[in-house]
């Protein structure tokens, strides 16, 4: 009698929480190289893909993390758009997410910033420089033509990233597309 009471209350709490014990983990990675020197990587976990973290990571070839960012896959447009179902399918999503924008991959393809003007030209999907980035910065790493890693951050932008000279990751500034 007490063991089929006991079955009962596992069986009532199951049903009354099913997302829970349907869910099955979302662990997934994906990678690709970005320059000779640095590896994007893009890592999700949760314990569903609806409520799992995405990460990604800029590595050196000693694998050091030279840049990171974090966020939940229901604030970025990659992962809204077809929402992953399983493993499988983040890991798809997950690629897709760091797969480089053709049209900036280098700095020399960022708008011009004119002179007088508050910020970089806009247009049908203007570019918004990073806190701190001063025009002379920018037309300076605009004219170097350095390699750019630009990836989805949000819902209705992009986050666009600059190796240095130095060798170093700094945020250039994030351009807006239609959401």
């Amino acid at each position: 009698m007490k063991i089929s009471r006991i079955l009962i209350a596992t069986i009532l709490i199951a049903t009354s929480y099913p997302s829970a014990l349907a869910s099955s983990p979302c662990n997934a990675r994906a990678s690709q190289v970005w320059t000779q020197k640095l590896t994007v990587e893009a890592l999700a976990d949760g314990p569903s893909c609806a409520q799992a973290v995405v990460v990604l990571v800029i590595r050196n070839s000693k694998g050091d993390a030279l840049w990171f960012a974090s966020s939940k896959t229901s604030d970025i447009f990659t992962f809204t758009q077809a929402p992953p179902a399983n493993a499988t399918a983040m890991t798809a999503s997950l690629k897709q997410w760091i797969t480089r924008d053709d049209r900036l991959q280098q700095t020399g393809a960022l708008p011009e910033w004119k002179n007088g003007a508050d910020g970089p030209e806009a247009g049908e999907f203007p570019f918004y420089t990073n806190e701190g980035v001063t025009r002379a910065d920018y037309t300076q790493t605009r004219k170097a033509n350095l390699p750019m890693f630009c990836y989805v951050a949000g819902m209705e932008s992009e986050a666009c990233l600059v190796l240095t000279k130095d060798g170093t990751i700094i945020k250039i500034g994030s351009q807006s597309f239609p959401g």
